[in-house]
């Protein structure tokens, strides 16, 4: 019997996540099977938004199977949130917040492959 062997690699990414999506980091993410965002040094809860891309210029919000807006909640003292699965077939994403996290702000995306 043959045997198989699977690998997997983790990717830290800093990215920079603004109001809009022109202000926002591209991030290529075609390869990936999970991810988690780490959030430090803010000091109020954001909503963060996804949006995708097929060839890395262009960018939509994403929506979730339920017809929602593909989004997840950071708490007012960061930490760390699971991506939805929502972000697993795009090539790139682009992160967006509903308030400006400031300077002191750090994320880092991890995605695993």
């Amino acid at each position: 019997m043959a045997e198989a062997k699977l690998t997997h690699k983790t990717r830290n990414v800093d990215i920079t996540v603004g109001t809009s999506v022109a202000t926002s980091t591209s991030l290529p993410c075609g390869d990936v099977a999970a991810g988690v965002v780490l959030v430090g040094g803010v000091t109020a809860s954001a909503t963060f938004t996804i949006h995708g891309s097929a060839d890395g210029q262009t960018f939509a919000p994403v929506f979730d199977a339920g017809g929602s807006a593909a989004t997840f909640v950071v708490a007012a003292d960061g930490g760390a949130v699971a991506m939805p699965d929502a972000v697993y077939g795009l090539k790139h994403l682009k992160l967006t917040s509903s308030v400006d996290l400031g300077t002191a702000a750090a994320v880092v995306v991890m995605l695993k492959s």
